[in-house]
């Protein structure tokens, strides 16, 4: 799906099957090493560039979905400041 949203093919390393609990360890480890050390892409790369996967390219369909509902939403987005303003 993320593919779909920003319309770009996306890889992911093996091992971020738990989502943002691996995200916020790998974080942690890079915090716990030494912030300035290296920056966070040289750090992911040394830990997690051999297991990322192959690229997964945006299915068309989703893309158009995605197109369709990001539009809708930004059109909303009048209604709200419109509600924000009401109830100020």
């Amino acid at each position: 799906m993320m593919a779909a949203a920003l319309n770009v093919p996306v890889s992911i390393p093996a091992a971020a099957g738990e989502g943002g609990a691996w995200g916020m360890a790998v974080l942690a480890g890079f915090m716990l090493a030494g912030v300035g050390k290296q920056s966070l892409a040289d750090y992911l790369d040394e830990r997690i560039a051999t297991s990322v996967g192959k690229p997964v390219n945006p299915d068309p369909g989703d893309v158009r979905g995605f197109t369709e509902f990001f539009a809708r939403h930004k059109a909303g987005l009048a209604i709200e400041r419109e509600a924000v303003k009401t109830l100020s």
